[in-house]
């Protein structure tokens, strides 16, 4: 039986994980009903919270990418509205330069299906 051949890592993100990490830049700060709450950098969110976000499952997705309980707490307590949820990814998105993906929308109703 053959040896398996070791295979050679065109990456490593266990050696590089911070050094990229570092790279990114800071957290986007927003003041929300008088505490500073502060959100992960775009580049940091995992692939639940670009799911939950395109999802609208914001709740998911704000304990994704607020990292300290107690602004989570604080920020979900308040019970944000679409609005201010949409502030938040803009603020978001212009700090780091990338687009955040939108939660999707309901296809409008055909004009075949209403009633009159």
């Amino acid at each position: 039986m053959a040896t398996p051949r070791t295979k050679a890592v065109d990456l490593d993100l266990d050696a590089e994980d911070k050094r990229l990490r570092e790279a990114v830049g800071r957290d986007t700060a927003v003041k929300f009903k008088g505490k500073v709450v502060h959100f992960a950098h775009t580049m940091t969110w995992s692939s639940i919270a670009m799911d939950a976000c395109i999802a609208g499952d914001f709740s998911t997705w704000a304990s994704e990418v607020i990292h300290d309980e107690k602004e989570l707490e604080h920020f979900l307590g308040t019970n944000p509205t679409n609005y201010q949820y949409e502030a938040v990814f803009t603020a978001c998105s212009k700090a780091s330069g990338l687009d955040i993906p939108k939660p999707s929308k309901s296809a409008p109703r055909s004009a075949a299906t209403r009633t009159t």
